[in-house]
């Protein structure tokens, strides 16, 4: 079904800030990805399985006490036990079964049944021993001065995503809707999602943006971006960004993000490693 909906992606670097920010800071990984339309048809699955994250990932399925299986992409009858990974970073340990009896649930992707009851707050669950969950803050644990500082922060880099493009959102404010934020290797880095709203009776609109950005702990200068996206349409109608965990590796850092769609999901893994860069390593879209 088509859906009257543009998505832009503006991937791995900081040339958007550019205008905001003023320099030419390159990111160090290369040069910038150019945005693409959701009209371009995306693969299911793309990129390389980051060994680190061990043999298998799951989220939560929209069913109490299953979870849908993204990797591997065909697992075949199995029992593993996995940490179910909260997005602050508290983990609680379960089994899951996996059958060839499993019906596929969203598109191609297998349904396991978890061993017991689960917290209702697990995002992800990893069989793994190389990956560390890494506590994060919501905006609920910001301070009033904090919260007025992040929200003009994020609103100045979302400024810049597409600014070469002009729409109907083009100079309405941002509101900051949801933001996490963790620190590893004298960074702070935060996932956060702004949304701009045409308060139009009839068809009320909105323009979602998500911003992953990052910057020194001790200098606390101002923040680049790193990744960002972009969702337009009804409120009905419209993307949803999510940071659903955070995890510390032998390579480095590895954020596992969720694009919501009103057809499915897809699931991106960014890593950044040693050396401060960052890289889409892996992503799959299912359709539910």
């Amino acid at each position: 079904m088509a859906l009257p909906r543009v998505v832009w992606w503006t991937e791995l670097t900081v040339a958007g800030c550019i205008a905001a920010c003023g320099g030419s800071d390159t990111p160090r990984g290369g040069g910038p990805i150019r945005a693409s339309n959701a009209a371009t048809e995306v693969a299911p699955v793309t990129g390389e399985w980051p060994a680190e994250l061990g043999a298998m990932l799951v989220v939560q399925s929209d069913t109490e006490d299953f979870a849908l299986v993204l990797y591997p992409v065909e697992p075949g009858a199995a029992k593993a036990s996995l940490a179910l990974v909260s997005s602050s970073g508290d983990t609680v340990l379960r089994r899951v079964a996996l059958g060839v009896q499993d019906s596929l649930h969203c598109g191609d992707a297998t349904i396991g049944r978890l061993s017991r009851s689960t917290p209702p707050s697990w995002s992800i669950g990893i069989q793994s021993a190389a990956a560390v969950p890494l506590r994060t803050d919501s905006m609920d644990a910001l301070s009033a001065a904090d919260s007025v500082l992040y929200a003009a922060e994020m609103a100045r880099l979302a400024s810049a995503v597409g600014a070469q493009q002009t729409s109907r959102f083009t100079g309405l404010p941002f509101t900051l809707t949801t933001l996490r934020r963790l620190r590893v290797d004298g960074r702070e880095v935060v996932a956060a999602q702004v949304v701009r709203r045409v308060n139009q009776e009839a068809d009320p609109l909105e323009e979602r943006t998500l911003i992953v950005a990052e910057r020194g702990t001790v200098t606390r200068e101002q923040f680049t971006t790193v990744r960002s996206g972009r969702s337009e349409g009804s409120e009905d109608n419209i993307d949803h960004f999510d940071l659903l965990a955070a995890l510390r590796t032998g390579r480095g850092t590895l954020l596992v993000i969720a694009q919501e769609k009103p057809t499915g999901t897809t699931f991106d893994i960014l890593e950044r490693n040693a050396a401060g860069d960052w890289a889409l390593k892996w992503s799959r879209s299912i359709v539910c």
